[in-house]
């Protein structure tokens, strides 16, 4: 500790105490996303009055996708990014310009990923998705896409059958939400090789017991749509940053790289600014990880919870302070 307090008594009390600092980190959320080779991926960073969202993977131009019922674009998201707002009254949806090709039929492996702001109260129509394609029988299309009629509770999962999140989300906060799916080679059914995560975070699922039946995983060929299914519907009220697909399994590391990549590391209570705020949810959390053997403030990703950290945290959060990044 003796550490901490020297970093801290080094800087002026108009630094640590001042105008806190806003984040800035989605370019290089970006290059780790290009450098991870997405075949879909729909960044929605076009102007008002876009007809059309390019797709920067490998599938190219033939699934760009169309803008319907006029979202609204060009919203500020995280510090100089820009991203879709959705309403679900008025059904707005993203269609790709081609059906999907043979890798993400069948029994597919795929990582598919989002950046999303759901305000609260938000209004979600029955498993609204983030991303969805396939079609409209027991288990021939895929769900990414939130829990029934749940606003703060994802969904992984396919037609009739998948793995609801155990827990929620927070509602009025952008999140980092991650599918991968493993399907060992064509083995796996609707409940098995799913991991979840939320901010970088694997979270706790269980078998959906509004839709628990269809187990059989064989995914059909339609176009990708971004809230709306083949056969329904399903929109949700919220903002939308990014729409990724890869034809792989990230890694937890990469995930992680991900999301360390979306949100600034100094902003350790992801309130959207860099504080003395930050330092306290550090520090609540490191006695807490020392207290229970859990690993949330492991800021070098060692594994290990120590002074290493600490020393780690400050670094990022006076370099935030000072400009250059975190």
């Amino acid at each position: 500790m003796r550490s901490l307090f020297k970093a801290i008594g080094c800087a002026p009390l108009s630094v640590l105490w001042g105008s806190e600092l806003s984040l800035a980190a989605p370019p290089a959320f970006h290059n780790q996303i290009e450098g991870d080779a997405p075949v879909l991926w729909y960044s929605l960073s076009e102007s008002l009055g876009a007809a059309t969202t390019v797709n920067r993977g490998s599938y190219g131009a033939t699934f760009n996708g169309t803008y319907n019922s006029n979202p609204v674009l060009g919203v500020a998201t995280l510090d100089g990014d820009t991203g879709a707002s959705f309403t679900a009254a008025s059904q707005q949806w993203i269609e790709s310009g081609a059906p999907a090709p043979a890798e993400m039929l069948g029994n597919p492996t795929f990582t598919v990923e989002t950046v999303v702001y759901v305000p609260i109260g938000a209004q979600v129509v029955t498993y609204a998705p983030f991303l969805h394609w396939g079609g409209a029988a027991n288990g021939q299309s895929v769900f990414f896409s939130f829990h029934h009629t749940v606003n703060n509770k994802g969904f992984a999962g396919f037609y009739n059958g998948g793995l609801r999140m155990t827990g929620t989300f927070s509602l009025n906060q952008w999140h980092h939400i991650v599918w991968t799916r493993d399907s060992a080679g064509g083995t796996n059914n609707a409940l098995t090789g799913s991991t979840f995560y939320v901010d970088g975070v694997p979270v706790a699922l269980e078998n959906d017991p509004v839709l628990p039946g269809a187990l059989v995983v064989n995914v059909t060929s339609t176009t990708f749509r971004v809230q709306r299914a083949t056969n329904f519907n399903r929109h949700f009220t919220g903002i939308m940053d990014e729409v990724v697909l890869y034809n792989r399994l990230l890694t937890p590391a990469e995930i992680t790289a991900h999301h360390r990549a979306l949100f600034c590391t100094a902003d350790f209570n992801f309130d959207g600014q860099v504080g003395s705020s930050d330092i306290t949810a550090f520090l609540s959390a490191w006695f807490a990880d020392l207290a229970g053997g859990t690993f949330v403030a492991d800021f070098d990703g060692n594994n290990v919870v120590g002074s290493n950290d600490i020393t780690a945290f400050l670094s990022a959060w006076f370099e935030a302070l000072a400009g250059g990044g975190c």
